[in-house]
C-alpha cells in the first residue's frame, strides 16, 4: 500500500499531488482555453500536478497558455510539472513560459 500512496502524498500523509494523463483527452483536440479549464477542473486542491503528455501530438497555444500562465498565476502555490512531451508540445509550452 505504501508504494501506491507515496507518489500522491507528502511526508505528513496529505494527499497533495495528482497525475493527469493528458492523452486521455486528446481525441477532442487540445486547442482551447475551455478544454484546458476542463482538464484542470478540481485540481486546485493539490499542491503538485503532473501532466503526462504521452501520445499527444500537439496542443494549441490557448490551451498551453491557460495551463502554464493563467492557471499558474491564479494558483501560484501549485507546482505544475509536465512529462513525456514531444518537440511540438514542448515548443508550445516553452513559448508560453517564455512570455512569463
Amino acid at each position: 500500500m505504501k508504494n501506491i500512496f507515496d507518489p500522491f502524498s507528502n511526508e505528513d500523509f496529505e494527499f497533495d499531488r495528482n497525475i493527469v494523463k493528458v492523452s486521455l483527452s486528446q481525441f477532442v483536440g487540445l486547442l482551447s482555453r475551455s478544454q484546458a479549464r476542463r482538464l484542470l477542473f478540481g485540481l486546485e486542491k493539490f499542491r503538485i500536478i503532473n501532466l503526462g503528455f504521452s501520445d499527444v501530438a500537439q496542443i494549441g497555444q490557448a490551451f498551453a497558455d491557460e495551463i502554464f500562465r493563467v492557471y499558474q498565476k491564479r494558483f501560484p502555490q501549485i507546482r505544475i510539472n509536465y512529462e513525456n512531451v514531444n518537440k511540438v508540445v514542448e515548443f508550445m509550452i516553452f513559448r508560453v513560459l517564455k512570455g512569463i
